[in-house]
């Protein structure tokens, strides 16, 4: 059953990506989808982030936490959430973002204020895992560093994707037709046509302002993962619309 009280700071549809930044460390971010879409709180004008920072021997080569750590983390949340409940704090937590030995909970506040109050003994306790706060006016900090990018959208789609072929029985071994959809003016959709017929892949589809390319391949999730990402870039370069794709079997 959900912790009611955790609900009502927490709730929503929630979703995650993750990606590798400018210094090729991988960061992972859990995000509600709701205020990603722009269906934000009223009022909630002030981003408040608490910043834990993990003790070495609880980070991985990776720099996400251990599973011990994340353990940890999640009664920090925990904890967190309630002392805001209990001290009637009107907020929302929006975000987690993972990465470098640290865990950011990323909060929207009415008021930073009480939110500071309702959660200084945190930050204050003499722990291991150190914390701090850290925040700015307005939804810049959870529109740059926790809504995903148009690429992360689409990173999240390919996974949504391929996760409904396999609960419906595909077999990622079995050779399939990958079908790759593109949108926009017919000078870049026939660059990308051009493009891809260089490298394999068959034209199956077009029409005005739409392009289905085709390609037979294997199931296997990240080689579909890194194909689809780069006929994303490929879209954006020439100024057309990448709009995913679906898998059909071979007969």
């Amino acid at each position: 059953m959900t912790d009611p009280i955790l609900h009502d700071i927490t709730g929503g549809t929630w979703d995650v990506y993750s990606f590798l930044n400018e210094t090729g460390q991988l960061v992972v971010v859990s995000f509600n989808i709701e205020a990603a879409l722009e269906e934000r709180p009223v009022n909630l004008n002030t981003n408040a982030r608490v910043i834990v920072r993990l003790p070495i021997n609880a980070v991985g080569k990776n720099g996400l936490p251990a599973e011990t750590a994340f353990e940890q983390l999640r009664r920090i949340e925990k904890h967190l959430i309630r002392s805001l409940e209990e001290n009637t704090v009107e907020c929302r937590l929006l975000g987690r973002k993972t990465w470098d030995g640290k865990q950011e909970f990323v909060f929207q506040t009415a008021e930073l204020q009480s939110f500071s109050d309702a959660i200084r003994p945190m930050l204050e306790k003499d722990s291991a895992y150190r914390m701090e706060l850290e925040s700015q006016a307005g939804w810049d900090y959870f529109e740059q560093n926790i809504k995903p990018s148009p690429k992360n959208w689409q990173v999240i789609q390919d996974r949504k994707t391929m996760g409904e072929l396999l609960r419906a029985g595909a077999d990622p071994s079995a050779k399939q037709i990958l079908r790759f959809t593109f949108l926009g003016e017919p000078k870049p959709l026939k660059r990308i046509e051009e493009l891809l017929l260089e490298k394999g892949f068959a034209r199956l589809e077009g029409e005005k302002g739409r392009l289905v390319m085709g390609k037979e391949s294997m199931l296997y999730p990240d080689l579909i993962f890194s194909m689809s990402g780069e006929l994303f870039d490929l879209s954006v370069s020439v100024g057309a619309r990448y709009a995913g794709w679906q898998a059909v079997p071979l007969e």
